[in-house]
């Protein structure tokens, strides 16, 4: 009988091993650092909430924008999301951004990236700002934009631009 509980037991050892494995493989491949979600219904919201002063997006949205979301890479700096305007707006808001999108971008995938919106009917614009760079793609009659944001400055460069921001505290 005692063969019986030992085989038991290392059994049960054996699956709680591998459930173990299990979490901890899909914590490391799925994490993919702090991220922070945002969702604001006007474009007051947003600036009341903070997303310009953050830098997530440029203040340059027009002013019907709307259904705006986040989705924030804090340890990246990275950040994508979309939004909704006025279809009257679009032109406007194109003037303030520069065109054709950046050839390059810190994406293995960008060309494919363009390639795919392009294929779907989006106009590809770009915002730069601060050492950072928004690319919006962009369906003027639906009134409808999507954006990806990442840094254009060197991680040296972030590093000292955060020192200078904590001596200025102290």
């Amino acid at each position: 009988m005692s063969g019986i509980k030992r085989g038991g037991i290392m059994f049960l050892l054996i699956v709680i091993g591998l459930l173990a494995f299990a979490a901890m493989s899909w914590m490391v491949f799925t994490w993919h650092g702090a991220k922070m979600d945002r969702r604001y219904d006007t474009l007051a919201d947003a600036r009341a909430g903070g997303l310009f002063q953050q830098g997530w997006l440029p203040d340059a949205l027009p002013p019907s924008a709307r259904s705006i979301r986040t989705s924030n890479n804090l340890d990246l700096n990275l950040s994508f999301g979309g939004f909704e305007m006025a279809v009257a707006d679009a032109d406007a808001f194109f003037a303030r951004l520069d065109a054709p999108a950046p050839a390059e971008a810190p994406f293995e995938r960008w060309p494919g990236v363009l390639k795919d919106y392009a294929e779907r009917g989006y106009s590809v614009h770009y915002y730069r700002q601060d050492g950072n760079m928004w690319a919006f793609f962009c369906i003027a009659q639906a009134g409808h934009c999507d954006y990806l944001m990442w840094s254009t400055r060197s991680d040296l460069e972030r590093l000292r631009e955060r020192g200078s921001a904590e001596e200025g505290r102290i």
